[in-house]
């Protein structure tokens, strides 16, 4: 009696033997035949529009007549009809910069000072649950952090591009009178 491992070799060898098998049997049953004995003819003479026209005149009514031509019109054009081509805009004006450029004045973020903390690695805040050192910028505000007092619990901020300086202590809002 053959062991497992020989007769699944034998079933491995008949699944790929089989089909090839198959395809040999159904080729001689159907006989020879297939593109070798294939022939290709000549592909009639491209025909122009106008003598189709001239050719069918007698059959064509006047509204295909006018559609032919149309269709040899657009065959001209250097752009057809395609969905992504559109016409030219109308110039767009020149912008003209004022010598004085107009600044907008970035309001103070708003914040709260929760704790003041002084370490070897430096001064630390925590603004709003979030931990920032000089030089962080603020939630993405447009301010940055300047200077950090513990010793007066309070922050100066700066906003970005500009020497517009705000001072806020534990307890006061940047902006608001304290």
């Amino acid at each position: 009696m053959p062991s497992n491992n020989s007769k699944r070799r034998l079933c491995d060898l008949g699944i790929f033997v089989l089909p090839v098998a198959l395809v040999k049997i159904a080729g001689s049953l159907l006989g020879t035949g297939g593109p070798a004995d294939a022939s290709a003819a000549p592909a009639p003479a491209a025909v122009d529009l106008a003598q189709q026209a001239a050719l069918a005149a007698t059959s064509l009514t006047s509204e295909q007549l006018a559609l032919g031509e149309y269709i040899s019109q657009l065959e001209q054009e250097p752009f057809g009809d395609v969905p992504m081509y559109y016409e030219p805009a109308e110039e767009i004006p020149e912008i003209l910069l004022t010598e004085d450029p107009i600044m907008i004045a970035v309001p103070p973020p708003s914040m709260t000072i929760q704790a003041i903390m002084s370490s070897s690695n430096g001064t630390t805040a925590l603004i709003n649950g979030r931990v920032y050192r000089v030089g962080d910028e603020v939630d993405e505000s447009g301010w940055t952090i300047v200077e950090i007092d513990g010793d007066a619990r309070s922050l100066i901020i700066q906003e970005i591009g500009t020497d517009r300086r705000e001072t806020v202590t534990s307890g006061s809002q940047p902006g608001f009178p304290k």
